[in-house]
């Protein structure tokens, strides 16, 4: 892959502001015979001469003048991108994941005010189980993710964000549930493999009634946590 040096793009542009190698040394605080190298070896690289004579003056040749169309470009982009750097704000895409439900019920008011500090920043958002998610960002594919414990995260960092309180929603003709007896052949339903809530159920001292996963003793509280890779 060939490059191009901006320094060298510089020297350049300067020559042709100045019109000519001595004005542009004085202005660079070169000494001539480096501005000289450094144009010669600038065309080598390029292939191409870059200035013709006119007399005792330089004057752009064809190739010159393309170079010099991109040249402003480069130095412009160069320029953008190191004052772009010491601002210090945050910009690009963050790729954030969250339970659907999470994501319904709580993360609106949280990315408005994000949006409100970081307006340069686009929000990627994708939804799915704890598992998958935590998966998704231990391989780089989110930056975070707000998922429910249990969940295993070896080599990320994590921390509680929000408290929920878990309930068993049955029909009105069933009063009172303190054990599976109470809901008879009645079948669970749950989110898919991966669910840290899926997982609690079945990690209850209640386990499968006829094929049909059965839950009780719930702990009353589950604590969500986002999940991040360290910085």
């Amino acid at each position: 892959m060939r490059t191009i040096d901006l320094d060298a793009l510089q020297i350049f542009k300067t020559v042709v502001e100045e019109g000519g190698v001595i004005r542009a040394s004085r202005k660079l605080n070169r000494v001539q015979s480096n501005v000289t190298t450094r144009i010669r070896q600038l065309e080598e690289h390029l292939g191409a001469r870059l200035f013709r004579r006119e007399g005792r003056s330089l004057a752009l040749s064809a190739q010159g003048q393309t170079l010099l169309v991109y040249a402003d470009r480069l130095l412009r982009l160069a320029d953008e991108a190191v004052g772009e750097m010491r601002t210090g704000k945050p910009k690009g895409v963050f790729r954030l994941g969250s339970l659907e439900s999470t994501a319904g019920s709580r993360l609106a008011p949280i990315l408005a005010r994000y949006h409100a500090l970081y307006p340069d920043v686009v929000v990627e958002l994708a939804t799915g189980t704890a598992t998958a998610l935590v998966t998704r960002v231990t391989n780089y594919e989110l930056e975070a993710a707000f998922v429910s414990e249990p969940f295993t995260a070896p080599g990320l960092e994590a921390r509680a964000v929000f408290e929920e309180r878990l309930v068993l929603i049955t029909s009105k003709a069933i009063r009172n549930v303190s054990g599976p007896a109470d809901l008879g052949r009645s079948t669970l339903i749950a989110f898919a493999q991966g669910c840290s809530y899926r997982r609690r159920l079945r990690g209850s001292r209640y386990r499968i009634c006829r094929g049909a996963e059965i839950g009780a003793g719930i702990p009353a509280r589950d604590k969500e946590r986002a999940s991040a890779r360290p910085a």
